[in-house]
């Protein structure tokens, strides 16, 4: 990676970290999506019923921050268990949200696609469930998935 490439992700990354709901997620997508793109990424299939469910649940999710609390008493937080168990137990996540099946990946990461996807999936702790309209083969996603939990969890020996 070059240095105004590795300049360009850095500031890319603090942008994203300022974003705080998802229409500001949304205005970003705008800014830097073909809007062919974002069209496709921001409507719904058919008639969007669908779509409008979400967007009704996501207003109705209301996050409290809490301030003027004492933090003095609790644990720091690297020792905080924050893993979400799924299917009776029998599967960990860290981070309790679900990537969706949704479609051709490439759209929005032209050259890693649905890798890109996998890699994030695995750096968070959690599950990607993959498109039967993906644009990246079942096989490399699964290749990918295998190479990422090596990299990222390797075996105690």
């Amino acid at each position: 990676m070059e240095m105004d490439e590795t300049y360009s992700a850095i500031e890319e990354n603090k942008k994203v970290r300022r974003l705080l709901n998802i229409e500001d997620y949304h205005q970003r997508a705008q800014q830097i999506l073909p809007q062919m793109t974002y069209d496709f990424y921001r409507t719904g299939s058919d008639d969007q019923v669908t779509l409008v469910d979400n967007q009704l649940a996501y207003r109705r999710i209301k996050l409290c921050p809490k301030i003027f609390i004492d933090v003095s008493s609790h644990p720091p937080s690297n020792s905080v268990n924050r893993h979400t168990k799924l299917l009776n137990s029998s599967v960990t996540i860290s981070f309790p949200c679900i990537i969706a099946p949704t479609a051709v990946h490439c759209l929005a990461n032209r050259e890693h696609g649905e890798l890109a996807t996998v890699r994030a999936a695995v750096t968070h702790s959690t599950i990607m469930c993959v498109s039967t309209l993906a644009s990246t083969s079942m096989e490399s996603i699964a290749e990918e998935h295998r190479r990422q939990i090596k990299e990222h969890y390797p075996p105690i020996s």
